[in-house]
């Protein structure tokens, strides 16, 4: 979707083990589901939601995991609805960036993936209508708010909004911790976004709801307080989560790499 989810190289070996065990399991997922094609779409944000939205024990049930073949047990789980839904989830944040890639700049580039994950796409609106549905109404609701140059405040938490009740929907998220762990990760995607696209979009005459600094220097240089501000309020609500697979995990993301990656794209490091 966006790769600005990513654990830290200093992360602990038992964080990455275990992470990259999700990921290897989204991957094959990917592929079960989708086909060995749609592996290229593999999204490291996704990974982190895919961490978020199963049940703790969901990766305990893999011993081994290889890229080349299966094992009778992973096959298993990769037919579980877990593994089914975030695969799907995974194409359908795809196919909904190709639509914000065409509908802000008309871009060649995504019309032709658009045109090549076609197949993966229909049939990722075919498994889950109810996440397609929410994805588009959202989508949809964010390209108005965008014309009417809201702030980014509102359209952060629309966007927040449609990735807490996919949570919901879609994977049945119920913890508090991990909801607002959820809405505050989202809000962060559409500000980190916004900062790292603020120069090209200044310069394309495009939207972007910190356009009036004008430039990624001048709002280092006149909004750090007003942004720091801001970026106090998205952990308002976010308490560490607790448990042994998935927290380490999401705590890292959290207070360590999110933070990290915030001044290394401010600083354009």
């Amino acid at each position: 979707m966006y790769g600005y989810i990513k654990l830290q190289k200093q992360a602990n070996s038992a964080i990455k083990k275990h992470y990259k065990k999700y990921y290897c399991t989204l991957c094959k997922a990917i592929e079960q589901h989708y086909g060995e094609k749609a592996r290229m779409l593999l999204s490291y944000d996704t990974t982190f939601f895919f961490v978020l939205f199963a049940e703790e024990n969901y990766i305990q049930q893999i011993k081994k995991i290889t890229c080349i073949g299966k094992t009778k047990k992973l096959k298993e789980v990769l037919n579980q609805e877990t593994a089914k839904q975030i695969a799907t989830f995974n194409i359908l944040l795809f196919a909904t960036k190709l639509e914000d890639d065409i509908y802000d700049e008309n871009s060649p580039k995504a019309k032709l993936m658009k045109k090549l994950y076609s197949k993966q796409i229909k049939k990722a609106k075919q498994m889950s209508p109810q996440m397609y549905k929410i994805l588009k109404e959202g989508n949809e609701k964010i390209h108005e708010q965008e014309r009417k140059n809201k702030s980014l405040e509102e359209i952060e938490t629309t966007f927040s909004n449609i990735m807490v009740e996919i949570g919901k929907q879609s994977f049945k998220m119920t913890e508090p911790t991990h909801v607002e762990a959820l809405r505050m990760i989202s809000k962060w995607i559409y500000l980190i976004d916004a900062i790292d696209d603020l120069d090209e979009d200044i310069k394309q005459e495009k939207f972007n709801p910190l356009k009036q600094y004008k430039s990624l220097e001048n709002l280092r240089n006149t909004g750090y307080k007003k942004l720091g501000e801001h970026y106090k309020k998205l952990y308002k609500k976010v308490k560490p989560l607790e448990g042994k697979i998935k927290a380490p995990i999401v705590n890292h993301i959290i207070y360590g790499a999110v933070p990290n990656k915030t001044i290394k794209i401010l600083e354009r490091e």
